[in-house]
């Protein structure tokens, strides 16, 4: 058995949004299939709310705290571009172990690292495409090329042992299907009673850039029921592209040999804690996220409840592929103990935090979550110029799933604790970031001596 590997990442896709994760609408057949044939991980969650140090973290098993990479885009430094060619990744170290590594995404930079193949085949008249047609219309067709780049991949390599990674971007705004596809949603949207209309939104300080990226998405729209819509328009249209790529393995014979997980680099925040249509913030909607593993590594029919995190996801694919690794490389821990019923948790608490809009860092259990922003100026949010929340954050989950209740003067004694178990967990990662930097300060030496 050749045991290939496919990661599938659903742009800014919370989970609950998920026939498969209690979701009353169909947004999600294909997904349910692969959940029904398979593992759903019922609390993963991301390990911050913005792409690029998401991914690393996925593909490198490490926190951004202990990567180094915490920043994402524009904001990026180049001490932290350096660092990311140089990171040890998923798809680097089964290049070693003599897999074809191919990676369907437009990202590129530091993440094509590592593939024999990275990008979209994207046709020769795309250009022309793109001159006369709105970002709208581009993005359907880049879901489109997307999934033509990926089973022509398949198709190519089919006989190879292969690792794919293909980044669908369609529920990233402006949420992008087709109409047929939004019309049937607008249809379940349509009657819902939403406390807010489009020009409330407006009332909202944004920044200058913010303000008219949205309107000039939002203003032709009807209401804030059709962008919900959109949003579950453009989760159904991506899997019904993973249903074809799903397919396409059923053609070539290999699906008995192929390994399949999706996951999402983040969530998104439609309407609640009034961020709208974007993924800052580190409540549930924005971090948690699918995990759904199905193939002949993993059990079938199973679901799991235990805390998971990106982090985790390199360390079980290496386990179950035998592949060799120190455990204290890694931050995350391999998952097998859980799929193999020996244990039925693999930790007490998740971090995720973040730096792009508000500089915040969380820690979540099962029933509390405690938000931290080490002060006033930090927790103001970039885009909305308010603070969301407050600079202390404590949610009772078991009593207040959608984290509305700040309890900080409440259970003053159980955010201190949650405080104390965060603060000893940064200097874990300090320390570990700190040896990490030595051994590269190490290497820089001796490459320095070997070449002269």
């Amino acid at each position: 058995m050749k045991n290939n590997i496919i990661i599938i990442v659903i742009d800014a896709l919370r989970a609950r949004n998920l026939e498969c994760y209690g979701y009353n609408k169909p947004t999600s057949p294909n997904l349910n299939n692969l959940a029904e044939n398979g593992v759903l991980f019922e609390n993963a969650f991301s390990t911050t709310n913005a792409t690029d140090p998401s991914l690393i973290s996925m593909f490198t098993g490490k926190y951004p705290m202990s990567s180094g990479i915490r920043n994402h885009g524009e904001r990026m430094t180049e001490t932290e571009k350096r660092m990311a060619m140089n990171l040890v990744t998923l798809p680097k170290i089964l290049n070693r172990y003599g897999y074809v590594t191919l990676g369907v995404n437009w990202l590129g930079r530091w993440h094509k690292s590592g593939y024999h193949f990275y990008g979209i085949d994207y046709p020769w008249h795309y250009r022309l495409i793109k001159l006369i047609s709105s970002f709208y219309h581009l993005k359907l067709l880049e879901i489109k090329y997307t999934t033509e780049t990926a089973i022509n991949l398949l198709r190519k390599y089919y006989n190879k042992k292969f690792f794919l990674y293909i980044h669908f971007w369609g529920t990233h705004t402006p949420y992008s299907a087709p109409e047929s596809y939004v019309n049937l949603f607008y249809r379940y949207h349509k009657g819902a009673e939403i406390d807010i209309n489009i020009e409330n939104i407006f009332k909202i300080p944004f920044n200058s850039k913010w303000r008219t990226y949205l309107y000039n998405w939002l203003k032709e729209l009807p209401n804030i029921a059709y962008v919900l819509s959109q949003y579950d328009a453009a989760i159904a249209f991506i899997d019904s592209q993973i249903g074809k790529i799903y397919q396409t393995l059923c053609d070539l014979g290999i699906l008995d040999d192929t390994n399949i997980i999706v996951t999402a680099d983040h969530g998104e925040s439609l309407i609640e804690h009034g961020i709208y249509f974007d993924h800052h913030g580190l409540y549930d909607e924005s971090i948690h996220v699918p995990l759904i593993f199905s193939g002949p590594l993993f059990p079938k029919k199973k679901r799991v409840s235990s805390l998971v995190q990106h982090v985790d996801i390199v360390p079980t694919l290496l386990d179950l592929l035998k592949i060799p690794f120190k455990k204290s490389f890694f931050d995350g821990f391999s998952l097998l103990p859980i799929l193999e019923d020996n244990i039925s948790e693999i930790r007490h608490f998740i971090i995720s935090e973040e730096t792009y809009t508000e500089n915040k860092i969380a820690i979540r259990t099962k029933k509390w979550k405690y938000i931290f922003s080490p002060s006033k100026k930090s927790a103001i949010c970039k885009y909305c110029n308010i603070i969301h929340g407050g600079i202390e954050e404590l949610y009772n989950l078991d009593y207040d799933p959608e984290e509305r209740y700040n309890l900080i003067e409440v259970y003053p004694l159980k955010a201190k604790e949650l405080k104390e178990i965060l603060s000893a967990w940064l200097e874990k990662m300090k320390e570990k970031r700190g040896k990490l930097k030595l051994i590269e300060k190490i290497r820089r030496i001796k490459r320095q001596q070997f070449f002269g």
